[in-house]
């Protein structure tokens, strides 16, 4: 029997990954992947390492979309919903930066992979 990790790498080589030739083939197939499994909006958690030893921020966003193909070349980039003084706007986030947060079991299993695959 396989396990969780040896599913997860099926999948991504099998699913994600299996006609792509070059690492920009590859970043289209997880685009692609990630655009039909993640189910937006979703609640996510941020983590970031902040100064000093070991000490992270964490503040929970809404992810509202993928970035445009065109910014996700190097990183999967999702949208984030940032408002601040009564204006709303969407920016660009690196889904490695995100854990999602209580979110449907398609969208943790596609986050899950990412995380995998970026290591």
């Amino acid at each position: 029997m396989k396990n969780a990790d040896e599913l997860r790498q099926e999948r991504i080589d099998e699913e994600i990954i299996v006609d792509c030739y070059d690492d920009d083939e590859v970043m289209m197939g997880w685009y692609y992947y990630l655009e039909e499994k993640l189910t937006f909006p979703f609640t996510a958690r941020y983590r970031a390492s902040g100064k000093g030893r070991g000490k992270k921020t964490t503040q929970l966003l809404q992810v509202v979309g993928m970035a445009d193909e065109d910014e996700c070349n190097r990183e999967i980039q999702v949208m984030i919903l940032l408002q601040e003084d009564g204006v709303e706007d969407q920016i660009p986030v690196a889904l490695s930066q995100l854990e999602g947060v209580e979110v449907d079991g398609a969208t943790a299993e596609a986050i899950a992979d990412w995380h995998y695959w970026v290591g």
